[in-house]
């Protein structure tokens, strides 16, 4: 039995074993190989792509791999397929943005890394290209796309400021996509990930204020756009139902955070109490154990956060109608 052949049924059994998805367990039996290249920008690598002859596959394979070319620029075997999906998804980035290689798993996987941004590429399959969690080494999937970029387990550890820009941007384009009605604009299960890592972080109330100034329409506007004092009127009714929906999560968030440690620095027991009561770090009994904790460990967050101000307005002239 070849090598190859041998690692992919020890990846087979392990993923029978345990349940598990077979790219994460290939990269934990093999470990990462050190990438040869350095990095380069898009542009460059679309040309290695239009330029550079395919490689010739090796001959034990058990499948009919897709064209690759070997990129001298970044170390890895790709498939042109793949690199012209990349450059799909990269599009609004331009050509000149900067690309890595985090790690390599020949004939199987390559994580390429972009401004923070996180890409699986799959080599033994054409197109098959897929944004990753923020979080280098994580083979989740972000939590919704271009505004949410960390899976829902690492979103939890990011910093209140971080977790109010993501809101306001993830809000805005909710309410695009649901053509500005207010009766559509709440109950997305994002906002409940968005608010939950906020609860974890002590800035519940900054990020729903956020939520609800950016993902939906402003009564106010509505008000000046129409005779119908019945517009606005749902529209604040809307909003408030989606304040109290969100302070619910919230609130259940942290209570179950509390019930389930002790505090992660003195090791009091944690009392359950309402996410509006608790704007320091839930897995903390006090403001005063989370600042030690805080300054024990590094720089901590200036100040509490508050909804960013709207410079431009996310709805369309005029007043929103």
């Amino acid at each position: 039995m070849t090598r190859d052949k041998k690692r992919k049924r020890a990846v087979h059994d392990a993923k029978q074993a345990t349940g598990r998805r077979y790219t994460p367990l290939a990269r934990e039996l093999d470990g990462p190989v050190a990438p040869g290249g350095g990095g380069c920008t898009l542009a460059g690598l679309l040309a290695e792509c239009a330029t550079l002859a395919p490689s010739v596959p090796s001959a034990d394979l058990l499948y009919d791999p897709p064209r690759r070319f070997a990129s001298r620029l970044l170390g890895v075997e790709l498939p042109y397929s793949a690199v012209l999906t990349l450059a799909g998804l990269l599009a609004h980035e331009g050509i000149g943005v900067a690309l890595g290689v985090e790690s390599v798993h020949p004939g199987e996987v390559a994580v390429l890394v972009c401004g923070g941004r996180r890409f699986e590429v799959v080599l033994s399959q054409d197109h098959w290209v897929a944004e990753l969690c923020r979080e280098p080494g994580c083979g989740d999937g972000p939590a919704a796309g271009l505004t949410v970029t960390w899976c829902s387990d690492h979103l939890t550890g990011r910093e209140s400021d971080v977790l109010v820009s993501v809101a306001r941007s993830w809000a805005s384009d909710r309410q695009q996509e649901v053509d500005w009605d207010p009766e559509r604009c709440g109950g997305a299960a994002t906002a409940d990930t968005l608010v939950k890592a906020a609860a974890a972080c002590g800035c519940s109330r900054a990020v729903i204020d956020t939520l609800l100034l950016y993902g939906f329409p402003d009564p106010d506007a509505l008000a000046e756009g129409t005779w119908d004092e019945e517009v606005p009127m749902r529209a604040r009714h809307a909003i408030e139902r989606e304040r109290l929906r969100l302070s619910t999560v919230a609130d259940a968030e942290v209570r179950r955070i509390r019930r389930e440690m002790k505090c992660a620095r003195c090791g009091e027991e944690l009392f359950p109490l309402s996410a509006w009561a608790v704007s320091y770090r839930a897995e903390f009994c006090s403001a005063e154990c989370d600042s030690l904790a805080a300054a024990a460990a590094g720089p901590a967050d200036a100040g509490a956060p508050v909804p960013v101000a709207k410079s431009v307005s996310p709805w369309p002239e005029p007043s929103g109608i």
